[in-house]
């Protein structure tokens, strides 16, 4: 029976430490029996490389390494290290000539060019303060620049010599490229024409006056010494802009001038409206400056800024403090101020203040200045001073030398 077939199975296979898979019946449970004993064997030598090249073995065996490398040194090995005692540290010593890589050399020996090259460079964004003379020919111009144009250098055939377009900012011919026809107020033509006309000029120029129109750059006396007398609006406002500084240095002081109220607001406040070159030198314009003068604009906001101003200073007890006095007829009941031009002289050294009479009286009397003649009295009297000090100091130390 079965029972007594099981009965009798389990002792034997005990007994005999045979393998159970002996007693298979058929020769199809003997086949299964040893594909599985094979995919078992598989098995445990995939897991045992599994674990050989696993992250955490891995990174045991790069530790074992690393500590093993780097242990710390003994004495005797550090002793190749030299000390400060041995080479104390000092300053590198400062080139007395620029260094030049050998890429920014050419065949020649010369340095090259970064701005174009020896028979052409880029036009710079600079101010132009100088009249060219007129066109003749844009043919010979052309050839006097080599036959290139004169923003980007491209080299021009002369069958397109008629192409090319006159620039007369910088006094050049530009392609068509570079020069699309605008044209702009000639800065050298206002200052010394006054000629506020617009004539062509290439792309980079126009947009370098559009740019730079408000920028003060225009000091009149130094470019032209005949600025202000070709031109009889440049007087009036020459005189005003001198009071506008003159009247600024007492109210920017003054405090009751930052309480006091006017017809367009605040004292104090209407003058730092004004741009601070306006403030400060009054020779100094911009391009924009110009062609208010021109429109009679600048003198429509200046001339109240200095209305009021004066009007403040004579009154006020604070400004009539710092007033002068006459050097020559020393009325100190007649208070000047030094934007009291019509009437009041101002020395050009010491920068005292006298009446015109009293100046023109001192003139003719051939008489120098009084404040000017105290200061250099004052300055002998120091040097004679000072060398009678070195004397003494001197023979003090030869006497305690003998």
């Amino acid at each position: 029976s079965s029972s007594e077939y099981d009965d009798s199975f389990e002792p034997v296979a005990e007994k005999h430490n045979v393998d159970p898979s002996v007693f298979c019946a058929s020769a199809d449970d003997l086949q299964f029996s040893e594909d599985k004993k094979m995919s078992n064997e598989g098995s445990e030598v995939v897991n045992d490389d599994i674990c050989e090249n696993s992250a955490e073995a891995v990174a045991s065996s790069l530790f074992k390494q690393f500590s093993m490398a780097y242990k710390p040194r003994s004495a005797a090995d550090i002793q190749w290290l030299v000390s400060y005692a041995q080479a104390p540290q000092r300053l590198l010593p400062m080139p007395n000539d620029i260094a030049i890589f050998f890429d920014e050399i050419g065949n020649d020996g010369r340095p090259i060019f970064f701005r174009g090259s020896e028979n052409w460079a880029p036009p710079r964004k600079q101010w132009i303060f100088r009249l060219h003379p007129e066109l003749q020919s844009v043919r010979k111009l052309l050839e006097h620049q080599q036959y290139r144009c004169g923003g980007c250098g491209i080299k021009v055939a002369k069958v397109y010599c008629r192409r090319m377009r006159y620039c007369d900012y910088y006094g050049k011919v530009f392609c068509q490229r570079c020069h699309q026809g605008a044209k702009s107020r000639i800065p050298a033509r206002i200052v010394y024409q006054w000629n506020f006309k617009e004539y062509p000029v290439s792309d980079i120029a126009y947009r370098f006056l559009l740019d730079n129109r408000r920028q003060p750059v225009i000091n009149a006396s130094a470019i032209d010494s005949r600025f202000y007398n070709r031109i009889r609006r440049l007087k009036k406002i020459k005189k005003l802009r001198i009071k506008l500084v003159h009247v600024w240095s007492y109210i920017r002081l003054c405090k009751t001038a930052k309480e006091t109220i006017t017809k367009y607001g605040n004292l104090h406040s209407i003058f730092l409206t004004m741009p601070n070159y306006m403030l400060s030198d009054a020779d100094v314009y911009s391009i924009e400056d110009l062609e208010n003068v021109r429109k009679g604009e600048l003198f429509r906001i200046i001339a109240p800024l200095v209305e009021y101003g004066q009007y403040h200073i004579e009154g006020c007890e604070h400004c009539r403090a710092q007033a002068f006095v006459c050097e020559l007829c020393d009325r100190k009941d007649d208070l000047l101020f030094p934007f009291q031009i019509e009437y009041v002289n101002r020395c050009e050294e010491c920068g005292s203040l006298s009446h015109q009479k009293c100046a023109t009286k001192r003139q003719k009397e051939g008489k120098s200045c009084p404040k000017c003649l105290r200061i250099q009295q004052n300055l002998e009297r120091h040097r004679c001073h000072s060398e009678l000090s070195l004397a003494t100091i001197e023979q003090q130390n030869s006497t305690l030398d003998d």
